[in-house]
């Protein structure tokens, strides 16, 4: 990953107020300690110089795919065009589902709304109270 990888990973962070996280993983899974360790060399006699882009490791992908219509265009294979299952959603209005997970804002809001409703509720019983009955 390069400079700017690295930026856009800490700025989604730091943007979305730690709403959205993002760790860089390498390919068996485990967390990177620095971004450093993904980066992947061209050559090997001089690191740091050619480092391969993304979005070339990305072409050179596809490129590999075969052309089955004879348009001279890779065609995506068909696995590709659903999600594998490695991540399933499950939607869900339980209430308690819908806020785990979340952070000092979610929380933050979550008690604004309490305390919003109870005061609400305490002015209508309030005024109900100095209503006089007919």
């Amino acid at each position: 990953m390069n400079f700017y990888t690295a930026s856009m990973v800490e700025f989604i962070s730091r943007a979305s107020h730690g709403l959205i996280r993002i760790d860089p993983k390498d390919k068996q899974g485990r967390p990177l300690r620095s971004l450093k360790e993904a980066i992947i060399e061209l050559d090997g006699a001089a690191p740091g110089k050619r480092e391969l882009k993304e979005w070339a490791a990305l072409a050179a992908y596809m490129k590999t795919f075969p052309d089955k219509n004879g348009n001279g265009i890779p065609n995506i294979p068909d696995q590709y065009r659903r999600p594998e299952g490695r991540f399933i959603a499950v939607p869900s209005w339980n209430p308690f589902q819908l806020i785990a997970g979340g952070n000092y804002i979610t929380y933050g809001i979550l008690g604004a709304g309490i305390l919003i409703f109870l005061i609400l509720g305490w002015l209508i019983w309030v005024i109900k109270k100095r209503i006089p009955r007919v």
